[in-house]
């Protein structure tokens, strides 16, 4: 109880990121997809 507690005020407290469109390149034909991923994870 006491970590579902802990768990509901983090998120209170940190609010999920907003995400927002970015167009890297509208000339792609076919099936490519772009995609942006940190490696270094």
């Amino acid at each position: 109880m006491i970590l579902s507690l802990a768990l509901g005020v983090a998120l209170a407290v940190n609010p999920a990121p907003q995400f927002r469109e970015h167009v890297i390149a509208e000339d792609l034909k076919g099936a490519y997809q772009v995609v942006a991923v940190d490696l270094n994870k």
